[in-house]
């Protein structure tokens, strides 16, 4: 059960990577930087997220009484995640057609000779964009949330999405629901936060922490 739910974490956490580096990020207009969400629509939502320079996600799955928490951030061309489970800490750098991981070894950073990066690959993440696609949803005026149609057909790499529950609140976007990953229901939850908010600064390699 244990190398399952990783499997499913890991899954899940590619396919936020993908989503998030799918759309070309530029920077807000002077007009957008103070968006308030509170009474946009899912799809106004996705189109500032689909323009925003930087934004922090933070993940949590439960299954099982087991729980995972990831954080991942996002400036421009470059990313991080949190370490999770067997998992190591990471950051990335998109330099050209060539992607740069740094990864946390002990005390200290290890930069590898990087990767062939192809922008136009997003492995996925479509998938993942249909949970910020209005028409699958309904809005509940007195909860002021929106949840998914019971006849949305949303699946991300053959799991089933049973339910999912979407708040906009002030400046973030809040997703909780059920996940179906071979007859095991997974609580899943994405807090998508701080566009425009977020600086990386990449670690020193080969020095300790």
């Amino acid at each position: 059960m244990k190398k399952c739910y990783l499997f499913v974490s890991i899954i899940l956490v590619t396919l936020i990577v993908c989503f998030a580096c799918t759309p070309k990020r530029t920077k807000f207009n002077d007009s957008s930087d103070n968006y308030n969400f509170q009474n946009a629509t899912i799809d106004e939502f996705y189109n500032e997220l689909a323009q925003a320079q930087s934004c922090e996600m933070l993940m949590e799955m439960t299954a099982s009484y087991q729980t995972i928490n990831v954080t991942m951030l996002y400036d421009g061309n470059k990313s991080y995640q949190s370490g999770f489970a067997s998992e190591p800490e990471q950051y990335r750098e998109i330099i050209g057609n060539i992607v740069y991981t740094y990864t946390r070894q002990g005390t200290s950073w290890v930069k590898d000779s990087g990767q062939p990066y192809n922008s136009g690959d997003s492995s996925g993440g479509e998938e993942f964009i249909e949970l910020f696609v209005g028409d699958n949803y309904t809005y509940d005026e007195e909860e002021d949330v929106y949840n998914l149609k019971e006849d949305a057909d949303i699946s991300l790499m053959n799991m089933e999405v049973k339910s999912m529950r979407l708040e906009l609140v002030n400046d973030s976007c809040e997703l909780n629901g059920i996940i179906n990953s071979s007859g095991v229901d997974i609580s899943f939850s994405l807090t998508i936060h701080e566009l425009n908010n977020i600086t990386i600064t990449l670690p020193s390699v080969n020095q300790s922490i």
